[in-house]
């Protein structure tokens, strides 16, 4: 059992499947509200509900794990990478110095 276990809905469903769902809810939500309270405001108040809510969720994934801040940091880490590269496929074309300072 990953320590991420826990916290996902619907494991049956593939990355792409809850990221549509999301979507759904999400962008009617965030239009709402941009045309509520405008744009610089709607989104503040949404990555500050999201950045909340992740710290908790982190926060009660790593009570679960031992060791170091680091370890916990790193072992999430790598459950994440293993959801996410299981569904996600990508090529690296360059990465060398160059390119990271031109993005």
């Amino acid at each position: 059992m990953g320590v991420l276990d826990d916290y996902m809905v619907a494991p049956g469903l593939s990355l792409l499947e809850k990221t549509r769902i999301q979507a759904q809810v999400l962008v009617p939500v965030m239009r709402a509200l941009r045309a509520e309270l405008g744009r610089e405001k709607a989104d503040a108040l949404v990555k500050g509900a999201l950045r909340d809510w992740s710290r908790e969720v982190f926060a009660k994934v790593g009570e679960g794990i031992e060791g170091s801040p680091g370890r916990k940091f790193a072992k999430m880490n790598r459950a994440l990478e293993e959801i996410t590269m299981s569904e996600v496929t990508f090529e690296m074309r360059r990465q060398d110095k160059k390119r990271s300072n031109s993005t």
